[in-house]
């Protein structure tokens, strides 16, 4: 019999405990390959949601991307990157987006010229392309001016593949046969028949689980018989199909699962041939589970082996997977002596933990939905149209991250599985698994091959270059600090870098948080000589090809929508605003104040919202006019809430001065209060600024305006610690006309794409088939109080159905999900 020594050693891929007993030598082999291999290969997937099938010409690909490690939002980038590409491979737009708790969101604005066809939406992280590119998101849509034809005859004609379970069918023992039936345009088909030998003698019954998906018990009994599948298809199609040849000698894995209840309960059995029995005495496997690997040895009794059973019922010892995460396992068996790999299933590990479910409610006449309060993380609500459609249709961020992402198979309709838990849509799932491939590949972990790290975590968006001087016809490194003008071109907002450069040349602008075009002019301080700039290329500055798969998948399905209809599908799907009555205002002007006079003249469009700030005119202060001391010392004493250090980290080095906000709660450490600071409208970078800031005399100041924190939203990142902005008179510092910029070297780069986020889409959108997008919010994230979210949408929606999607994902792995469709009453 089976003598299982359980020997649990969890790996996390972020933090690997290498560890292996002296005297089990067997197990170093696959130890040390996985060590290298969790070093070099710590991977990430992307998920981008509410992408539809079928777009017009003019419509909006509106989207939320969820970053994922190990089954949880993912710490390690903070930027995604999206493309929209033609079916030859060209990439037509390609976009970057920031991302936040893990999730970002964009979307490509499809123009009215734009040539209709097959398309793809494809998004990544720059870490995801060191590793295997088909782990990226890849999705196929169709570009045209009505839906593909309603009732698209599929071909008669159907293939069946069958999968034994561990991998292969050995003779004298018995296994359960999974099996797939496709259409040859790859839609699932139902059959039903009989397993029947070389003679004739029946075997086993088949029948469809669920979308063309099944399985079977089969014993071996003798070597030389030749199996095959006698079956008919829904269609009334009689076929015969042959299964995989039995190997004389070998094992075979079978794990049983209770699915009488929510939580797991799984077993497993190794039966190993009378064959050759000796080089299967010592095996062990392998449980991988969202980025851990437990380990389970088993040693067999000399004499046992063998299997007279014709069904499998007794799984005596249990799999130990109780303290991983929800989603899939993947079980592997080693050849203890080898470590060489005899069999491989997946199975899913459901225990029912990490899923929060949202709630819907009538809140004065709109939806409102009711986040729990132990989700913490970044969640997207949609409402499209309901009117054909059902709840859970389609795929879901649960199934995208617990499911598919985990093989590398198309699954149709992942969602189903996630829907409910009856036993019948938990063997499916079972049934389903045995015939996917996993992406994780022990073979290339085994073979030792490491990953050519390309490209690195991306957590702020960077520019990087070298800068360079010409002497002799030769290149010299600029020496000493690169002066740098960021502008938005978009927005108007602008920064000033004080650069350090390295010995060779190159320079890194890091930390950078503008949208859409950014001008980056170079100055040069040196009158004596020229300065060359060079900005390296990023995967935004080229568009190029990429490999599309070779077949298009058909996503053509039936639509019940008239294509005269098309367009106009969400026209009515608005909140009933017929009872609402503007009521009269009147609006009483009043003459502009001195201070208005002068901000006026010296603060742009682009700063003019000052609600919250303290404004100082120092041009009428009469005591600005007494005042010799600098504008760092004017703040301290003119300034309610800022102050004023000088720290010490106790070496030579001179003495830093910090300006920071004195808060009444919070954090007192200066470090984390400072201010942006901003001299004639250009941002610097705060050591920098200090150091002009000390030579500004007040009398060469016109005005300041004081914002205090929480209330300055153009300096991205420092929004919480506000911003202190200094005008001059005499335009001091970096100040500068674009008209006029000669002097100036500029450089054209792109920054994060500029996101149309409509609160309620107008004319319905028609964005994509059944799923007529009417309201989106894409990126809502929860905080200790703000749980109840109301959206804009009447509950009634002039007699409409909608349906409701709220889909989210938080740093521990807990999924939020709601799908509702909200049908009006009948008449």
């Amino acid at each position: 019999m089976i003598k299982p020594h359980l020997v649990t050693l969890s790996f996390i891929l972020s933090h690997f405990f290498y560890y292996h007993p002296a005297t089990d030598s067997y197990f170093q082999k696959v130890f040390s390959a996985l060590k290298v291999y969790v070093q070099h290969a710590s991977q990430e997937r992307v998920f981008a949601e509410g992408i539809g099938n079928n777009y017009a010409p003019g419509n909006n690909i509106r989207f939320s991307a969820f970053v994922v490690y190990n089954g949880a939002a993912s710490p390690l980038s903070k930027i995604v990157y999206a493309e929209l590409i033609n079916d030859t491979g060209k990439v037509i737009n390609r976009i970057m987006l920031p991302v936040n708790n893990g999730v970002a969101y964009g979307n490509f604005k499809l123009p009215q010229s734009i040539e209709q066809g097959g398309y793809y939406i494809r998004a990544y992280t720059l870490w995801m392309l060191n590793f295997d590119s088909s782990l990226l998101f890849l999705k196929h849509i169709s570009i045209q001016d009505y839906p593909a034809k309603t009732n698209i005859a599929h071909a008669a004609d159907y293939t069946v593949e069958f999968y034994p379970e561990g991998g292969n069918l050995v003779n004298g023992l018995t296994s359960q046969v999974a099996f797939k039936a496709t259409h040859v345009n790859g839609d699932p088909v139902n059959i039903h028949g009989i397993i029947k030998d070389t003679s004739g003698a029946l075997f086993a019954p088949l029948n469809t689980l669920h979308d063309g998906i099944g399985r079977f018990m089969l014993h071996i009994p003798l070597p030389g018989n030749v199996y095959k599948a006698d079956v008919i298809s829904d269609d009334g199609i009689h076929k015969i199909f042959t299964l995989p040849k039995a190997q004389e000698s070998g094992i075979v894995l079978h794990v049983e699962n209770n699915f009488d209840t929510v939580t797991n309960s799984l077993h497993y059995r190794i039966s190993r041939s009378t064959a050759n029995m000796d080089l299967y005495q010592h095996l062990f496997l392998c449980i991988k589970a969202n980025g851990h690997f437990t380990f389970d040895k088993v040693d067999f009794d000399s004499a046992y082996a063998g299997n007279d059973n014709d069904t499998l019922i007794y799984a005596p010892s249990p799999l130990p997977v109780d303290t991983t995460a929800e989603g899939v396992a993947q079980v592997t068996v080693f050849n203890g002596l080898t470590g060489d790999i005899l069999a491989q299933r997946l199975l899913y590990n459901r225990n029912n933990k990490g899923i929060e479910t949202a709630a819907l409610k009538n809140e004065h006449g709109n939806m409102a939905i009711t986040i729990p309060a132990a989700f913490k993380g970044a969640y997207t609500v949609s409402v499209s149209d309901g009117t054909a459609v059902n709840e859970g249709e389609g795929n879901s961020l649960a199934a995208d991250i617990r499911l598919i992402s985990q093989v590398r198979d198309t699954i149709n309709n992942g969602s189903w599985y996630f829907n409910g838990y009856e036993k019948q849509r938990q063997l499916a799932l079972d049934a389903l698994l045995l015939t996917c491939h996993p992406n994780f590949n022990w073979q290339q972990v085994l073979k030792r091959d490491t990953v050519v790290i390309k490209y690195p975590v991306e957590q702020t968006f960077a520019l990087t270059g070298h800068a360079y001087t010409t002497k002799k016809n030769m290149r010299v490194p600029v020496k000493g600090n690169l002066t740098l003008i960021a502008e938005a071109i978009d927005d108007s907002l602008r920064d000033v870098y004080s650069i350090p450069v390295d010995t060779t040349g190159l320079f890194v602008m890091p930390g950078l948080a503008y949208s859409g075009r950014v001008a980056v002019y170079t100055k040069n301080e040196d009158k004596r000589r020229d300065i060359t700039v060079e900005f390296d290329k990023n995967i935004l500055d080229s568009i190029k090809t990429v490999h599309v798969p070779a077949k298009m998948p058909i996503v053509a399905k039936e639509n019940s929508y008239p294509p005269k209809q098309y367009r106009q599908i969400g026209d009515n799907i608005k909140p009933d605003t017929s009872h609402i009555t503007l009521k009269p205002v009147t609006v009483r002007a009043r003459a502009m104040s001195r201070a208005d006079s002068i901000i006026s003249v010296y603060v742009s469009d682009a700063f003019q919202s000052g609600a919250s700030a303290k404004t100082y005119n120092l041009i009428d202060e009469p005591g600005s006019r007494k005042y010799s001391q600098n504008i760092i010392e004017w703040l301290q004493a003119n300034v309610p809430g800022i102050a004023v250090e000088t720290l010490s980290d106790g070496s030579a080095k001179p003495r830093q001065t910090i300006i920071y906000w004195r808060l009444t709660h919070g954090s007192q450490n200066p470090a984390f209060n400072r201010p942006a600071l901003y001299i004639d409208e250009l941002r610097w970078d705060f050591s920098s600024a200090i150091t002009e800031l000390a030579f500004l005399k007040v009398t060469d100041v016109a005005l300041i305006r004081a914002y205090p924190p929480g209330t300055f939203g153009l300096a991205m990142g420092n929004s919480p610690n506000g911003a202190i902005l200094v005008y001059t008179k005499r335009s001091k510092g970096f100040a500068f006309d674009n008209s006029t910029a000669s002097h100036l070297s500029k450089t054209i780069k792109q920054g994060y794409a500029i996101t149309e986020t409509v609160p309620v889409i107008p004319d319905g959108d028609a964005s994509n088939d059944k799923h007529t997008l009417v309201y989106w919010n894409p990126a809502l994230h929860t905080d200790s109080t703000g749980h109840i979210f109301s959206t804009p949408i009447s509950t009634t929606v002039a007699g409409k159905a909608v349906r409701i999607k709220v889909e989210g994902i938080a740093a521990d792995g807990t999924l939020l999900e709601m799908d509702k469709v909200i049908r009006p009453p009948a008449q």
